[in-house]
């Protein structure tokens, strides 16, 4: 199956894109004339353009629920999602044959969904349990399956054998003879996208939910779901909608890091799947007096408007009982991420751990400005940092 595709990787890393619309569509269109009934799990992972140009370096089989599980990443989580959802067989209106709704929504949709339940609790969970179908390499070799015209089709049940017609092969079975080279595999991915968490004490609260809406599976009911919080209890079980609220603490006095390792399981009759993701912990992280959003302020006097882009501004007093004394103003430079307000904010610059959107440890060089800030504050100046949301605008735009 990769083999005949082989020659359009390399087309996708030389040649321009024109939009990923199309790309998806091109390969759709390819296996468009194979019957759906060839796929009773509603997803033909061979129709995705990420499967075939990505496929060796993000392979979903890879994340099958077996256990020990692997550690799911964002950036690979987003990546296997969209991969997923572009195998599914879905007609123009983005439904299931016989009308039926998707068992996978789209990755904004998801997104949309999970920051609806960051605003209730800290950590949100969420779940795909998906069956999928894929070709095997002889599909086309073995005469299972015919290519012809840039598609994919079922082999004729009559072949003619010369052009006078006396001779002709019948085969009345091409469904089901196409059936022996559609394999059934499973992906399990599971997770929360909140990587760090910073907590001025030496310990710290963190809520989680595993909400119904964040839930997404095609296997036939999940029976039971589990996680350990690695806080020491092991396991728990977890019902959907359920906010349960775990208790970490530090080992050790000053600021401190804690990388925690979140499993998740979940069983359908004696059938078990596993996942997990890292959280990083930040004990005994400075503590800013105040921060508000430069978007409640009132216009500018010398521009009369306010900038495009809104800034965030943590002011942290030397004394609070005394206010501005001597004022340090910390503003960040470039900050080549697409994340809003990036990777570097008040807490994890005062406290010298950074983390990018995967949880890995990034910038430990800065640890040395968390230093130069207590210093400051010791000396009695006051520390006012701004971040901006888009660091990435002209100097003159953010100067605004």
């Amino acid at each position: 199956m990769k083999t005949l595709f082989r020659f359009t990787r390399l087309l996708f890393f030389v040649l321009p894109l024109c939009t990923q619309g199309q790309l998806r569509d091109t390969f759709q269109h390819a296996f468009e004339p194979l019957p759906n009934t060839l796929f009773q799990s509603s997803f033909l992972h061979d129709q995705s353009a990420l499967y075939q140009v990505l496929g060796d370096h993000y392979p979903l089989d890879s994340f099958d629920g077996t256990i020990p599980s692997r550690i799911l990443r964002p950036t690979d989580f987003e990546i296997m999602y969209e991969d997923l959802y572009m195998s599914q067989r879905l007609d123009s209106n983005g439904r299931r044959a016989g009308g039926k709704p998707a068992y996978l929504m789209t990755f904004d949709s998801f997104n949309t969904a999970y920051h609806a339940q960051s605003e209730k609790v800290d950590c949100p969970l969420h779940l795909c349990w998906m069956r999928y179908n894929e070709l095997d390499t002889l599909a086309l070799s073995s005469g299972r399956f015919d290519f012809e015209g840039g598609q994919w089709k079922l082999p004729p049940t009559t072949i003619v054998l010369d052009s006078a017609r006396n001779y002709a092969l019948h085969n009345k079975n091409v469904h089901s003879s196409a059936l022996a080279s559609v394999h059934t595999k499973e992906v399990f991915l599971a997770g929360g996208n909140v990587l760090s968490h910073f907590a001025t004490g030496a310990s710290t609260t963190i809520k989680f939910v595993l909400p119904d809406t964040l839930i997404q599976q095609n296997i036939g009911g999940v029976d039971a779901y589990w996680v350990d919080f690695d806080d020491g209890k092991g396991f728990v079980q977890l019902v959907p909608n359920q906010t349960i609220a775990i208790v970490y603490h530090a080992f050790a006095n000053g600021v401190e890091w804690a990388e925690k390792f979140i499993r998740i399981r979940a069983r359908q009759g004696t059938s078990w799947r596993e996942c997990a993701f890292r959280l990083q912990l930040i004990f005994a992280a400075p503590r800013a007096d105040t921060a508000f959003s430069s978007a409640s302020l009132p216009p500018s006097k010398c521009l009369n408007a306010k900038p495009a882009e809104p800034a965030w501004v943590t002011v942290d007093f030397a004394d609070s009982t005394k206010g501005f004394q001597k004022p340090v103003v910390v503003v960040e430079g470039f900050e080549g991420t697409d994340q809003p307000f990036g990777y570097l904010h008040y807490e994890s610059v005062a406290s010298g751990y950074v983390f990018n959107s995967n949880g890995d440890r990034i910038y430990t060089h800065m640890s040395k400005l968390a230093w130069l800030m207590d210093s400051l504050l010791l000396r009695n100046h006051d520390i006012v940092y701004v971040d901006f949301e888009e660091s990435k605008l002209a100097v003159e735009e953010n100067a605004e």
